[in-house]
């Protein structure tokens, strides 16, 4: 016989093979997060050469074969499941449309909310606090209202309202990839950490913490510790360390970004420059071993940019304290922090 055993059950396995097989099918027109799936059976037919007739179907080797596969009917079965899945997705966003038909588009509500702000603040505030306190607020209206709010002064009891709302949603979306809700973060950060009292601080050092699904992102590092570097500026602490936890976090964040692997790249230069001026605006004794730290590891143009904000910083403290600026400590420790510096 020609035909050897190994040969036959080669054929037998390998056109089983190719009578059953699934097709993985990825079109814009699915539904979202649809993946179809489609079966499809092939016909083979194996047709064996011999040497000087390429016609016959003689059985010889058994190397030498080709397949025929039913294309044109394995393309139709996916452009009808195509189709049918268009009209599927068409009918949803039909459905989608007129359930929202009725209410008011996003540029409607901002234009209204504009209108507002200049024709009756007191109500626009209360708009926007009550938007952003209520569980039912669509998050990208939620978002909107969150820049909003960074640009109305609200009433010391809507501050008090305010607070809970904006840390609630930093916290659910620091962790977040999606660039609008970046930006809607930064600004409730910067809000935040103003309406926060400075006896309160410590509790900003929660957006630093890396313990979440994610790391958070530069952005929401660098607003958050620029803003705790303004809020010490504007309000000195009455002596050294007075919020250790905090200046714990903001050295930890210092000496990371102030590492000649990483300083020189990006933003990451000035998030380490901002945590180095929140340490030593905080009057934390770990400034000592920072500004050692940075003499010997940041160049000198980081240093001498960090020199000239200590002291506009030393300034400002001076011109709030007046005369006991001689006798309080932090301005003392910010004195020495510039002395230490070797920016030349």
């Amino acid at each position: 016989m020609a035909d050897s055993i190994g040969e036959k059950r080669e054929i037998e396995a390998y056109s089983e093979q190719l009578h059953s097989k699934w097709q993985r099918l990825f079109d814009p027109d699915l539904p979202a997060g649809a993946v179809a799936r489609v079966k499809t059976l092939v016909e083979v037919e194996l047709r064996f050469l011999a040497r000087k007739d390429e016609g016959s179907t003689p059985r010889g080797s058994g190397k030498w074969f080709q397949e025929f596969l039913d294309k044109d009917g394995t393309r139709r079965k996916l452009d009808e499941l195509r189709e049918s899945i268009a009209r599927v997705a068409e009918r949803e966003r039909v459905a989608e449309s007129d359930a929202s038909s009725a209410a008011p588009t996003p540029p409607d509500r901002v234009k209204d909310l504009s209108n507002l702000l200049e024709t009756d603040p007191r109500a626009a505030r209360s708009r926007v606090l009550d938007g952003l306190t209520d569980a039912d607020t669509d998050h990208p209206w939620r978002r909107l209202l969150v820049i909003a709010a960074e640009g109305i002064r609200f009433t010391d009891d809507q501050d008090r309202e305010l607070l809970p709302a904006l840390t609630a949603f930093i916290h659910r979306f620091r962790d977040s990839n999606d660039r609008e809700n970046q930006i809607a973060v930064c600004s409730a950060i910067r809000t935040c950490v103003g309406l926060t009292p400075t006896t309160q601080i410590e509790s900003v050092g929660a957006f630093l913490e890396p313990g979440h699904r994610a790391y958070p992102s530069l952005d929401t590092l660098l607003e958050t510790v620029k803003m705790i570097a303004r809020k010490f500026a504007a309000n000195p602490p009455e002596s050294p360390n007075e919020h250790p936890t905090l200046s714990c976090q903001l050295e930890r964040l210092a000496r990371a970004y102030m590492s000649p692997y990483v300083l020189p790249h990006g933003k990451n230069a000035a998030l380490a420059m901002n945590a180095l001026q929140a340490v030593v605006g905080s009057a934390s004794p770990g400034m000592h071993g920072l500004i050692a730290d940075a003499n010997t590891s940041c160049p000198a143009w980081f240093r001498q940019q960090l020199q000239r904000r200590l002291r506009r910083l030393l300034r400002e403290w001076e011109a709030r304290l007046g005369d006991r600026a001689t006798e309080h400590q932090p301005t003392n420790l910010v004195q020495e922090a510039i002395d230490r510096l070797e920016a030349d």
